[in-house]
C-alpha cells in the first residue's frame, strides 16, 4: 500500500549544499489518519552523469547558472585494533571500552570539516576525553575504510593517517581507481566525506596494564 507523504525542508538555507551534516535537516508530514513513520526508504538515481545532463539542459537550467551534481559519498571506518595503554595503578575495569567505542562514534559520525578526518584527529579526541585512565590509544592495525560511491561502487581504502580518497596508493589494490580520471568526475574528493562508523567496527585490546 503507498502512502503520500509530504517532505520539506526546514531551512531554505541549507538548500543544495552537499554533506551538511545538520540535525532535523528534513521534516516529513505524515497523514493524520496513518501512523508515525518509523522507516523511510529514499531511491535516487545515482547516475551523476545523467544526472548533470538534465541540469545542464535548457528545461532545468533556465537562469544560465553553473550547477555542478554532487552525490553524497559515505565513508564507513573499521578500527581492527586499537591498542590503549592504561595509566599506572589503574584497573582495566576503570575504562569502559564500551564507552570508548562510543566516543569514537559520535567523533566520526559528527565529523563535518571540509578536509579529512585523521587518525591524528581520533588520538586528540580519546586524549582529551579520557586523560588521566589511558596513557596511550594506538591504532596498530591502520584503519580500514570503505567509501560508498555515488554510482554504487564500493571502494576500499587503508591508511596510518589522514583517511582521504585522492590517494590511489591507499586503495586496498592500489591504484585499481584512478581519481584524477574516474572519482573526480563523479564531484567525490576529500572534501564531501560523510564518515559513518559504529561499535561492531572497532576492535579495543588493553595493554601493559600497571
Amino acid at each position: 500500500m503507498a502512502i503520500l507523504l509530504s517532505g520539506y525542508m526546514l531551512s531554505g538555507s541549507q538548500k543544495l549544499i552537499n554533506g551538511s551534516s545538520e540535525s532535523a535537516k528534513y521534516a516529513i508530514d505524515n497523514p493524520s489518519v496513518e501512523l508515525p513513520l518509523t522507516s523511510v526508504e529514499v531511491i535516487v538515481d545515482n547516475n551523476i552523469p545523467l544526472v548533470q545532463g538534465l541540469i545542464d539542459s535548457d528545461s532545468y537550467n533556465s537562469l544560465g547558472a553553473s550547477i555542478v551534481a554532487m552525490g553524497a559519498c559515505i565513508v564507513q571506518i573499521i578500527i581492527p585494533a586499537l591498542n590503549i595503554t592504561l595509566a599506572r595503578n589503574t584497573s582495566s575495569t576503570a575504562v569502559s571500552l564500551t564507552r570508548i567505542k562510543s566516543t569514537l562514534c559520535e567523533f566520526i559520525n559528527t565529523w563535518d570539516q571540509e578536509y579529512p578526518l585523521s587518525i591524528g584527529d581520533l588520538q586528540v579526541r580519546l586524549g582529551l576525553v579520557y586523560s588521566g585512565t589511558v596513557t596511550s590509544f594506538n591504532f596498530s592495525g591502520g584503519v580500514t575504510y570503505i567509501a560508498y560511491l555515488p554510482d554504487g561502487r564500493n571502494l576500499p581504502f587503508s591508511s596510518s593517517e589522514e583517511l582521504g580518497i585522492e590517494d590511489d596508493l591507499k586503495q586496498l589494490d592500489p591504484g585499481s581507481v584512478n581519481f584524477t580520471s574516474e572519482l573526480a568526475p563523479l564531484q567525490v574528493s576529500n572534501r564531501v566525506l560523510n564518515y559513518m562508523a559504529s561499535p561492531e567496527d572497532i576492535v579495543i585490546e588493553v595493554s601493559n596494564v600497571q
